[in-house]
């Protein structure tokens, strides 16, 4: 199980680098708008 975590401690690891983020929807989905530096698994 992934556990959750909320907005700032997201943006928190974000900053800190080293962090790697998957966006699963779909690719109509992902090309409007997505977290900086995300990457697609679609």
């Amino acid at each position: 199980m992934i556990p959750e975590i909320d907005q700032n401690a997201f943006a928190a690891r974000l900053a800190e680098g080293g962090s790697l983020v998957v966006d699963v929807r779909e690719a109509r989905e992902y090309r409007p708008g997505h977290v900086p530096g995300a990457t697609t698994c679609r």
